[in-house]
């Protein structure tokens, strides 16, 4: 019998002292999480939950750290992330740039309660566990399809909208607090890269690359619609079928934000969220 891990984070706010002031909170991130947390408990998942200020770069990097050494071929590691995100340039010359305006160089990253984690670091986690093991990510994030690809824009406004990309200021504030964490993650990286290996990795996306993605007082508008879709258990089609209905579902409520399926990974035409 397969066992199933998940992890579900939520981030409303972040900490002040390592970002600055100059940050708008969120409202629906940790609703988000509490409702993928009750999906993944339908499926029988062993859940956990990171909320706020217990979403820390190190909690998320030692979940993941246990779940390698538990989780063996054919088992399933579900992961949800909402909040904040953002990205970096070279963090090396302290330069902060629009991914809209730039082709290569760009760190795509999460905002944890303290820290962020940049795309390549997030990858390279997941070559620590045992081929076999399906994982699936969702992150309803600005520019989430960079954590693990990439051209679009924007949105009209509505009243009780916000979107969940981190302001340049606390960006810029967080690096330099923490600018020897950054700076290793890339050696670390660097060195890790040589002995990469393939792995069954899905993730599912709110936005293009390039796109922010935005929540209401309820929900993330991506998790909404998949929550939407999936129907409380009655969806039971694979992984592929939950996003195109997503997807056409956030089409059809006139969505300027495009989710993205990525990559296709051997698992796909399993029924979604099935240890």
């Amino acid at each position: 019998m397969n066992n199933g891990l998940s992890l579900h984070i939520g981030v409303n706010n972040i900490d002040k002292t390592q970002y600055n002031s100059e940050w708008t909170p969120l409202v629906a991130a940790i609703k988000d999480a509490i409702a993928m947390e009750q999906l993944a408990t339908q499926y029988q998942f062993k859940t956990k939950l990171l909320l706020d200020y217990e979403a820390t770069t190190d909690n998320f990097l030692n979940f993941l750290d246990s779940a390698s050494e538990t989780l063996s071929s054919g088992d399933f590691l579900l992961v949800s992330f909402s909040g904040h995100g953002s990205f970096i340039t070279d963090p090396s010359s302290n330069r902060f740039e629009s991914p809209i305006d730039l082709r290569n160089g760009i760190d795509h990253t999460l905002c944890f309660y303290d820290k962020m984690l940049i795309d390549d670091r997030i990858h390279l986690e997941f070559q620590k566990f045992e081929t076999g093991v399906r994982i699936l990510f969702i992150f309803d994030s600005c520019y989430s399809a960079g954590m693990i690809d990439t051209h679009r824009e924007v949105f009209a406004e509505r009243t009780h909208v916000r979107s969940r990309l981190l302001e340049q200021s606390a960006l810029l504030a967080n690096y330099n607090n923490n600018k020897a964490f950054y700076d290793n993650q890339k050696k670390l990286i660097e060195v890790k890269k040589k002995n990469e290996k393939n792995f069954d990795l899905i993730l599912l996306a709110a936005c293009e690359a390039n796109e922010k993605a935005y929540e209401d007082d309820q929900h993330g508008f991506f998790t909404s619609h998949l929550l939407k879709t999936w129907n409380n258990k009655k969806f039971s089609g694979d992984i592929i079928d939950l996003f195109e209905l997503t997807k056409l579902s956030m089409k059809q409520s006139g969505l300027k934000q495009t989710p993205r399926l990525l990559p296709y990974s051997r698992f796909t035409n399993k029924q979604a969220f099935v240890i």
